[in-house]
């Protein structure tokens, strides 16, 4: 290998560095958003804004748009925008199988996971009543689901693309996408709870990780994921509403 060979080399390692560094650092805005919006400054739609719309749907569209000068078409076939018609009823299927069984699996052992005043009394003092009950489902039914996909399953994931193997691809985006919800389970039900929803969750998350590969398709861990948010918007409707 002569000099410019080994200079090339040099130059892609560096500039793969570069681009971990900045994945991992584009990982940790999520969960400290999170932290930011609900522990620092106790307050739901606050959360929103740093999560759902500076970090899940602000930093991929200023990527794709300023930086990298990308047509919006680009920007979601990039994303995994695509074959839509081989997924959708098998998501369908996996949507409903896990929005039934977080709805049955919370319900049936309520008193045991749950402490009904202790939540209902954080999430009022996160001012959850600033918003119109029809607008939070929305957002944590819809807009939850799609953004949170489009970032980790589609842009953190596009990221890691040639850096990784795959399956340390979907171990990473398991990881942080289950990093923050540890945040939010804990304070809301208890340490123990928070643990076992968060690897319950990182566990999904790897599942997601697995068919966006398999499918070269962001639309089966969306509609999943969808449904699966909707199982858990129907327990907090049955005890919080």
């Amino acid at each position: 290998m002569n000099v410019p060979d080994v200079l090339d080399v040099l130059y892609v390692s560096d500039k793969n560095y570069l681009i971990m560094v900045s994945v991992v650092f584009l990982s940790l805005l999520a969960p400290l958003s999170i932290y930011v919006g609900l522990i620092v400054l106790n307050n739901i739609p606050l959360t929103l804004i740093l999560f759902h719309g500076l970090i899940c749907l602000g930093i991929p569209l200023m990527d794709f748009t300023f930086v990298q000068k990308q047509t919006l078409g680009h920007y979601f076939y990039a994303l995994g925008f695509r074959n839509v018609k081989k997924v959708f009823l098998p998501a369908i299927m996996l949507g409903v199988l896990f929005g039934t069984t977080i709805y049955l699996f919370i319900s049936r052992l309520q008193e045991y996971l749950i402490d009904i005043e202790k939540t209902h009394f954080l999430l009022k003092m996160w001012n959850i009543m600033d918003l119109h009950p029809v607008f939070f489902l929305f957002i944590m039914i819809f807009a939850n689901s799609v953004l949170e996909e489009i970032y980790w399953r589609g842009y953190i994931f596009l990221k890691l693309e040639g850096k990784l193997l795959p399956k340390q691809q979907i171990l990473f985006t398991a990881f942080f996408y289950a990093s923050y919800h540890f945040i939010t389970t804990s304070n809301l039900f208890s340490v123990f709870c928070g643990l076992l929803f968060t690897i319950l969750i990182f566990g999904i998350g790897c599942f997601w990780g697995v068919v966006r590969q398999k499918y070269d398709s962001i639309y089966l861990p969306i509609i999943s994921h969808l449904l699966a948010d909707l199982g858990i918007m129907m327990v907090y409707i049955r005890f919080f509403v």
